[in-house]
């Protein structure tokens, strides 16, 4: 799985998909890091809307479902201009 991440690193020039990749990498190092010195991952950002709470997170997990989201948006583009042609 590692060389596959390394292969579409190295295989694409522009930054669509190093920085979904980079993204995401540092977001789970970030948890493992938060982890491994509290044993727990600690979520500390809370957003509301109006009244309502939606959900926890850290900036950890902003950054891995972002790059996740920018990942698969990618992989649709590439799809769609493969079939067009």
């Amino acid at each position: 799985m590692v060389s596959f991440f390394r292969y579409l690193h190295r295989s694409h020039p522009d930054w669509t998909v190093p920085f979904p990749l980079r993204s995401r990498r540092g977001g789970a190092l970030g948890n493992l890091f938060d982890r491994a010195l509290d044993g727990v991952v600690t979520d500390f950002l809370l957003l509301f809307f109006g009244k309502i709470s939606l959900f926890v997170f850290n900036p950890a997990d902003l950054f891995i479902t972002i790059g996740a989201i920018l990942f698969i948006a990618n992989e649709i583009n590439v799809k769609k201009g493969s079939s067009n042609s």
